[in-house]
């Protein structure tokens, strides 16, 4: 049996409904270099994890997340300056990210957040929060090790 030593891992899920995310970057004054990295970080674990574990494995599922508002928030991003990303609402997400923590992932932060970072912003203004009247959709998880 071919089983994977403990590694540090990401889980993430891509963003399949990108034009409304596009969209509303561009309306805000944001460039959104890579659409096609737009994703949801579920788990960020520098504590290494045994692949293996059925926890760990990837969802194949999507994911729908139903029209809401989504504030509008700036944060420090360690290679890209100040970002701003839509902070998402999303029971799914909060349960998959509590139970990978549980199994032993590790997380950088005080809470999870779930969120899409859209890209860097300088000094412009930016909107409390946005409503989105369609569904957002999430693709399957990808899972990848992390590189330190």
């Amino acid at each position: 049996m071919n089983v994977r030593p403990l590694q540090p891992i990401l889980i993430t899920r891509p963003v399949l409904s990108v034009a409304p995310i596009i969209h509303a970057a561009a309306c805000m004054g944001i460039d959104v270099a890579e659409p096609r990295k737009l994703h949801v970080t579920i788990a960020c674990s520098r504590e290494p994890v045994q692949w293996s574990r059925p926890v760990f494995l990837e969802d194949p599922s999507l994911l729908w997340l139903r029209p809401q508002s989504m504030p509008v928030v700036r944060f420090r991003h360690d290679r890209k300056g100040m970002v701003a990303a839509l902070k998402l609402s999303s029971t799914a997400l909060h349960q998959r990210h509590a139970a990978l923590r549980e199994a032993g992932a590790s997380w950088d932060h005080a809470s999870y957040q779930p969120h899409i970072t859209l890209g860097p912003v300088s000094g412009q203004d930016l909107p409390d929060s946005i409503t989105f009247l369609e569904i957002i959709e999430l693709g399957h998880e990808q899972r990848q090790q992390l590189a330190f």
